[in-house]
């Protein structure tokens, strides 16, 4: 390397050999599509340059982008590290790479299409037909199944590998359902942001738009569709899957709904989505699942859920399926060594691509020479490790321990062996260190009618210490990759829109969604409120109370107890330990009803609709399920269940807060809300019909002494409320008007009704265009009204001014006033528990009959 090499490229750089680095020439100059980058990294003191690198690692770690995520075996927590430095490619090598890609697509493509119908490369005996018909993801049941008549694999991508020399080889094909994706998309984000400087000196075309074209490939692949737009959906596992991020990343950018099999079902040959607006057709789907997860009637052997009836529906042509059900069976991985062979079959050329060496243990020559090899040789199961450990549950301990040199002894079919070539290698910057890795390139297409490869894609890099560039699993960092566009063309091409698009319309909210933000609103309240009434009685220190004041604030803590539904803790108040109880309905995760439980329940519930809501609202959960175990694990005896209440009541607000900030005001924000003014009204009106008959008795002791009515108004937050409207002491008839009917306190059941009412007016806005009253509606009003005529004066008629002068016969609390308060209070409970069920049996009930138009 020349001397002026050297000062350029900056001190970090200097000591790195040129052998095998893609970054310098063998001569050790500097690649000029790398010379502007290193110019660029070269300004920046190696403090900036520093700072640069923990901005991505902060922003990587905000995103969630877990290594675990990538992985195909199972499961292990670790973080990916993003590295600032790009790995570049040439105009010309992008050409070479995007042409090879598209060839070998084509072919495998074709490939599929053939293997589930005439099969004519295993009758001329190209490849040997065990490979296909032992392979776990083929299906015979897909035999003759429809595929799109462009290609069958839609989307799809390979995992390339680079030679010093600059040769390109195909390590794998991922053809059924690739991930990374959104990978590439949040990485060059980051990159953009870290180092902006660099973008401006060099060509590199986006990757952004890849969501957009998928969303037409998709619409393409639907057709034109009668009476309106075709509605296609993302089919997934859910938030158990390993990559439920990416599928919620996507569905996002898409536009389109992210489904679980219960979601849809099937009618008169047609597939549905349950929706609050009752079943809408399904046009297109794309899936995230293996086939046989998808429907339990064509996959018999199967014990998976899925949809019943779906594969019947694309064999009669009522739905579409990306990718085509049966590509898997490109995936497998013995069929890499003879790549070659299918690409010539199919297309008539020579392979633009070269695959790695591969070896498989069908033929005994193989078997051998892999033993021989072991040291020199790359093992990984035959097809994806969770379809062999599902149909070779022997395998299961083998496989997903990574103990493949055992697996390839018990059974030499079920592995291949990959000599891997050396790869290049890219500076890798960590801590104002620079190390050279090896590194894997994952390139991502679209096909149709007009083929798309990613310009760039994913580069992974070796785990530090590896011997060998390995599976997949052997990567937990990545690169922003960036493909250069030709001199004379430094603009972004133009990308042709269709007319008849799927994303960027509104859609109706799916009912488990909808369902799942109203339970989300109701655990969050009961939660907060929980919280916030214990926090109200720990500080009246029950164990320091007299006698007489235990009596005074016993009804209290049975209002707690019957709110909250721990029915267990029901004992005599004068021997409670309150210690316990706050316990139990704090942090016991046992306790259904405790704030802890119902944090989990909310955090279950938000995971459920994880692409619907604002990373805001999503950190804020999380952090407060993170009180609880920082609570549980608190080693220090620092903990005190005070500050615990107290941080959960505060955590609540501010998750509230950024749901009101951040969310669309769309129909999930109001299932959302109403369930959180369901929860209150029901928690309010419990503890009332426990605590009113109570205080309404000892009416006359509020002359002197109104400590029970200020601490219940603490206990269901209204004591700023009752100050600010009454500026003054505490009096039954005020705060009994206060709760039931103040039209400006979120917590009175005038309220909370009148905002379920416009809520119910919003949601149906987002349902149809009818917006004619139905019997909710109709029973909200009445409510209302009876609401509104309700004489407290009769329930109540000690009133305020009359009690200065003191209680007369006529003012006297009677068991007949006493006994309608108390009926009262029971008919608000039937309202609220009756709109409840209204909800779900209007928008939560998926069979809605006559509502299946197949249009």
């Amino acid at each position: 390397m020349g001397k002026n090499d050297r000062t350029i490229a900056g001190s970090v750089f200097d000591h790195l050999p040129s052998a095998g680095n893609e970054v310098f020439s063998p001569a050790g100059r500097k690649e000029s599509h790398y010379r502007k980058c290193l110019d660029g990294l070269a300004r920046l003191s190696d403090e900036q340059l520093l700072d640069r690198q923990r901005f991505a690692d902060r922003a990587t770690n905000e995103l969630g982008l877990h290594a675990d995520r990538m992985r195909e075996g199972r499961q292990t927590l670790g973080a990916f590290q993003m590295d600032i430095f790009p790995r570049i490619l040439r105009p010309r090598e992008w050409k070479q790479i995007e042409a090879g890609v598209l060839q070998r697509v084509s072919a495998f493509g074709s490939f599929i299409s053939d293997i589930h119908a005439e099969k004519k490369i295993l009758i001329d005996g190209i490849i040997p037909p065990e490979l296909v018909f032992e392979d776990p993801s083929f299906h015979p049941e897909l035999h003759n199944i429809p595929v799109d008549e462009n290609c069958p694999i839609t989307v799809g991508a390979m995992d390339l590998l680079r030679t010093p020399s600059g040769e390109w080889k195909v390590l794998e094909n991922r053809f059924s359902t690739p991930t990374g994706i959104s990978y590439v998309i949040q990485a060059r984000r980051i990159q953009a942001q870290a180092l902006p400087e660099l973008f401006e000196a060099l060509p590199v075309y986006p990757v952004a738009s890849f969501a957009t074209r998928l969303s037409e490939a998709l619409a393409e692949m639907a057709g034109p569709v009668e009476n309106g737009q075709a509605l296609a959906v993302l089919l997934s596992e859910g938030e158990k899957g390993r990559h439920f991020f990416e599928e919620s990343f996507l569905a996002r950018h898409m536009g389109i709904p992210l489904t679980l099999p219960e979601d849809m079902v099937v009618r008169d040959g047609y597939v549905f989505l349950k929706t609050i607006n009752g079943l809408m057709r399904v046009h297109c789907i794309y899936r995230r699942l293996e086939p046989r997860s998808i429907d339990p009637v064509a996959f018999a052997s199967t014990n998976e859920s899925g949809i019943p009836g779906l594969v019947q529906c694309v064999r009669k042509g009522s739905i579409k399926i990306l990718n085509a059900l049966g590509c898997a069976v490109a995936d497998n991985r013995s069929l890499l060594r003879h790549s070659n062979d299918i690409i010539r079959y199919y297309t008539g050329k020579q392979a633009i691509l070269q695959t790695v060496p591969t070896f498989h243990g069908y033929d005994p020559d193989q078997v051998e020479w892999i033993r021989d090899n072991l040291d020199q040789v790359s093992l990984k199961t035959v097809s994806h490790p969770e379809t062999l450990v599902r149909t070779r549950p022997e395998t299961r301990e083998l496989v997903l321990n990574g103990k493949l040199k055992e697996l390839l002894m018990m059974d030499p079919r079920l592995v291949v062996a990959q000599q891997l070539p050396e790869s290049s290698k890219l500076p890798v910057y960590r801590e104002g260190k620079v190390t050279l890795e090896e590194t894997v390139l994952r390139v991502f297409f679209i096909t149709g009618k007009r083929p798309y490869v990613l310009p760039g894609g994913l580069t992974r890099l070796a785990r530090p210490g590896s011997e060998l560039l390995a599976s997949g699993e052997k990567h937990h960092s990545l690169k922003d990759t960036w493909a250069l566009q030709p001199e004379k063309n430094v603009s972004t091409r133009p990308g042709t829109r269709l007319e008849r698009g799927i994303g960027g319309t509104e859609y109706p909210l799916p009912s488990r969604a909808a369902e799942a933000f109203y339970w989300m609103g109701r655990y969050l309240e009961r939660a907060s409120s929980t919280a916030r009434m214990l926090k109200t009685l720990e500080e009246l220190r029950w164990s320091e109370l007299t006698p007489k004041e235990r009596e005074l604030y016993a009804p209290l803590w049975k209002g707690i107890i019957e709110a909250t539904g721990a029915e267990k803790s029901r004992r005599k108040m004068g021997s409670i330990n309150s210690d316990n109880l706050v316990e139990q309905l704090l942090t016991d995760e046992r306790n259904p009803a405790s704030a802890k439980s119902c944090m989990l329940s909310v955090h279950l519930n938000a995971s459920r609709i994880r692409s619907l809501i604002t990373p805001e609202v999503w950190n804020g959960i999380r952090n407060t399920c993170d009180l609880f175990s920082n609570a549980e694990d608190d080693s220090s005896g620092n903990f005190h269940l005070g500050e615990l209440m107290q941080s959960v009541v505060d955590s609540g607000d501010i998750i509230h807060g950024a749901a009101s900030r951040t969310l669309l005001r769309d129909a999930g924000w109001y299932f959302l809300e109403s369930g959180m003014l369901i929860e209150r009204g029901l928690n309010n009106t419990v503890i009332l019909s426990v605590v009113l008959p109570y205080i309404a008795k000892r009416q006359w002791e509020h002359l002197r002494d109104d400590t029970d009515l200020t601490a219940l108004l603490r206990l269901l937050g209204a004591l700023d409320a009752y100050h600010r409207k009454y500026r003054s002491r505490a009096y039954l008839d005020r705060v009994v008007a206060l709760l039931w009917r103040a039209r400006d306190f979120t917590g009175s059941a005038k309220f909370t009704t009148s905002t379920l009412r416009d809520n119910l007016s919003r949601i149906r806005h987002y349902v149809s265009s009818d917006q004619t009253q139905d019997a909710l509606d109709s029973q909200t009003e009445v409510f209302l009204s009876w609401l509104d005529g309700l004489s407290l004066e009769e329930m109540f008629p000690a009133r305020t001014l009359e009690l200065d002068k003191g209680l007369t016969r006529t003012n006297l609390p009677t068991d007949k006033t006493i006994d309608l308060a108390r009926k009262s209070l029971k008919k608000m409970m039937k309202f609220y528990e009756s709109f409840h069920m209204g909800l779900e049996d209007r928008y939560f009930s998926h069979h809605l009959p006559g509502k299946a138009d197949p249009r």
